[in-house]
């Protein structure tokens, strides 16, 4: 087989552009160096701990149409944040509130924003 194109890395863009690029009937070989594709995309599933882990990109801020389609259309789960902090301590999982000092005054100015920010 002949390639059209070769894109280094299977992370969110590289996979995207690959299935585009397929979709338009090119040959298209992806590389990727790590033992798992995704990327920075690495949700773990973990008995002992109350919810899913992210070990990468650990939530899509704001309302994003492009990201949530391509999550649907790849039939990746995802769900909203339950708002739910958890931390350990003494060997303890937490949900303080009281989790980073300040932080409610960080989300009452992010609500307050008109735009999105990184």
């Amino acid at each position: 087989m002949t390639e059209d194109v070769i894109i280094i890395g299977a992370g969110a863009s590289g996979l995207m552009i690959a299935g585009r690029l397929a979709e338009k009937g090119l040959n298209v070989l992806v590389l990727e160096a790590d033992s798992r594709t995704g990327g920075r995309i690495h949700t773990v599933q973990d008995p002992s701990f109350p919810a899913p882990l992210e070990r990468g990109a650990e939530f899509v801020h704001g309302h994003l149409p492009v990201t949530l389609g391509l999550l649907d259309e790849a039939g990746i789960k995802y769900e909203e944040d339950t708002d739910v902090t958890l931390q350990i301590n003494n060997g303890k999982w937490n949900n303080s509130e009281e989790f980073i000092d300040g932080w409610d005054l960080v989300m009452e100015k992010m609500a307050g924003l008109k735009t999105d920010l990184s």
